[in-house]
């Protein structure tokens, strides 16, 4: 059962995601009433959605209801990272050539370390619209 999938979870057994929802799936075929409402929840939905309806299933199913503060305080589906938006990325170049700037700036390059560097914030200035400030500021590109 369910509780079963839980509690060896509880007891330091590998959580994997994707095998804890093929196992609910196989209990829908026998209790679809009973683990559909988990199986939607971790296909589709959030954390707290699949926290829910695991508390409520140990509710409707009479365990110990101490299991769900434990089931409240783990993660059932991997969280997806979110991605840097364009301007966050733009920021981190600048801060990029800042630092090159402060650190390696009075470094004595040769011809061509110069011309490597030169090209690396060439593409990074054209990639975010920062050729002008680069240029501006002394950075080679």
């Amino acid at each position: 059962m369910i509780i079963d999938l839980i509690l060896d979870r509880k007891d330091g057994e590998q959580y994997n995601a994707k095998e804890f929802y093929n196992s609910v799936m196989q209990y829908a075929d026998i209790w679809p009433d009973m683990c559909l409402p988990i199986a939607k929840a971790l296909d589709g939905g959030t954390n707290s959605d699949v926290q829910r309806e695991l508390c409520k299933y140990i509710d409707e199913q009479g365990y110990n209801p101490a299991i769900k503060n434990w089931v409240n305080s783990v993660e059932w589906v991997p969280t997806v990272k979110k991605r840097k938006t364009y301007e966050q990325r733009k920021e981190e170049a600048r801060q990029e050539a800042i630092d090159w700037q402060l650190n390696d700036g009075d470094y004595p390059y040769s011809y061509g370390g110069l011309a490597i560097v030169a090209d690396y914030f060439e593409k990074l200035g054209r990639r975010y619209g920062l050729l002008r400030e680069f240029r501006e500021n002394g950075i080679p590109c």
